[in-house]
């Protein structure tokens, strides 16, 4: 198998960088959003997303470590 970076342009790599940027700017924004909540199940759910977005920039990362 090739390497990851053998295989992806760099217009791929500045695409990726912006999909990990997105999902850091939500894990930021939520996690403002979730220090101002009371309510459980809302707390839950925003805890969910989060979760979300951390597993996609986990993925990314992942992938960009592939050999």
């Amino acid at each position: 198998m090739k390497n990851v970076t053998d295989m992806i342009t760099e217009k791929d790599l500045l695409y990726i960088e912006d999909i990990f940027k997105w999902h850091q700017n939500s894990i930021k924004k939520l996690t403002i959003y979730l220090d101002l909540l009371e309510e459980d199940d809302s707390i839950k759910m925003l805890t969910t997303i989060i979760d979300m977005h951390e597993t996609f920039c986990d993925d990314l990362v992942g992938f960009l470590e592939a050999e």
